[in-house]
């Protein structure tokens, strides 16, 4: 990441620029993992509108700006709300698997801005933001055949929790759901390659 580069919390502004840079990140990053047909329906209005809502209701969103303050990478943050069932004693357990309460949902670089360390960047400050949340992990999904993301969060300490899968467009895809447990050593700026 260049120094004219700035992370910040995303504002109603930025919706339609998220918007590009999730469609053109996934039609990129995901040209040989999804159907063909969903990269090609996928519409600008209906994301501008969807990051709109995510920002309006204090989503955490932020992304990195280029010398211009223009968005050119993005990720969403989210806390997750605990599916809760009642036992026979009435008391409420929570119903998952997952060591953490909190996942990055998001995380996307224009392909014109990949390889300046935006992704990397990006990742540190949602580790700060889970920090900040008093959590001491971070998880992550990522489609199985995304083996370039895949390795970027192996590098920088994700470990391997379990597969799963994600839908997209009615379809069922693998997913591999990765785990930070060390988010103060994520949080260091140590260069990455």
């Amino acid at each position: 990441m260049d120094s004219q580069t700035h992370i910040r919390l995303a504002t109603p502004e930025d919706a339609p620029q998220i918007a590009t840079i999730k469609i053109e990140s996934w039609r990129e990053a995901y040209s040989h993992i999804l159907r063909t047909e969903t990269l090609a329906n996928l519409n600008h209005n209906q994301e501008t509108e969807r990051f709109k809502t995510y920002i309006l209701n204090q989503e955490h969103i932020l992304v990195a700006t280029d010398s211009q303050g223009k968005p050119v990478a993005y990720s969403l943050w989210v806390q997750l709300q605990p599916q809760l069932a009642e036992n026979e004693s009435t008391q409420s357990i929570i119903k998952t698997d997952w060591p953490y309460p909190n996942m990055l949902a998001s995380l996307y670089v224009h392909p014109d801005h990949y390889g300046r360390g935006l992704g990397t960047a990006l990742l540190r400050a949602n580790a700060q933001l889970a920090l900040h949340h008093h959590h001491k992990g971070m998880m992550i999904g990522v489609f199985k055949e995304n083996i370039k993301a895949k390795s970027l969060y192996m590098k920088l300490g994700a470990v391997f929790i379990k597969t799963s899968t994600y839908t997209v467009d009615g379809t069922a895809y693998p997913d591999k759901v990765l785990a930070f447990h060390d988010l103060v050593s994520l949080t260091s700026t140590s260069p990455t390659s």
